[in-house]
């Protein structure tokens, strides 16, 4: 087990200066679970797109309050209709402060504990945020958080969020809620060595 360190102001802006997609962590089935979001960069900030429904949407009011180490702003980004896909309202979250990982309200010691064995500072009940990826291009693009299912509904956007996580990184697509679990836990497994 990695010791303990908080980042420092400057490491936590390379990390967002470098970082072309954001992973925000929650706590789902016992095990940390990675809801894939977009981030950008937008006049000279690093901005999130994080899908309006789902764990995440849900885990970051407690995020946004005063005193804490991560301070996001949130407001409205415009949806792109794409053949075939259900667009759903996205999230545009722009990480203003120190990256802490987002740790949802359910089942947090699960999380706690991933987050501890990789060396990071964490404080119980505290959100964290981890990015990840090569250098931003700068332009912005819409995450595409649903696809049209037979019976005209939108499968949840947790299911295709990591489908596209998969697509991105070219690792197939489909599987149940559970093997997108497993498969986001062992990439950050394997990002962390």
């Amino acid at each position: 087990m990695g010791s303990l360190r908080r980042m420092t102001e400057a490491e936590c802006r390379e990390v967002l200066a470098r970082a072309w997609a954001g992973r925000l962590a929650v706590a789902r089935r016992g095990r940390p679970y990675m809801e894939l979001v977009g981030l950008v960069v937008r006049d000279g900030e690093p901005v999130a797109l994080v899908s309006d429904s789902g764990p995440v949407a849900r885990a970051l009011p407690p995020v946004v309050a005063p005193r804490q180490l991560v301070i996001l702003e949130t407001d409205d980004a415009v949806t792109a209709d794409v053949v075939g896909c259900a667009q759903r309202a996205v999230r545009a979250v722009t990480a203003l402060g120190r990256p802490r990982w987002v740790v949802a309200t359910d089942e947090v010691g699960e999380c706690l504990r991933a987050a501890t064995a990789r060396g990071l500072d964490v404080t119980p009940g505290t959100s964290f945020l981890t990015l990840t990826g090569p250098v931003l291009s700068g332009e912005h693009h819409v995450l595409r958080c649903g696809r049209k299912v037979r019976s005209g509904d939108t499968e949840p956007a947790e299911i295709m969020a990591g489908r596209a996580l998969d697509r991105a990184e070219d690792r197939g697509t489909g599987g149940t809620e559970d093997r997108v679990a497993d498969r986001a836990a062992t990439r950050q497994e394997t990002a962390s060595r």
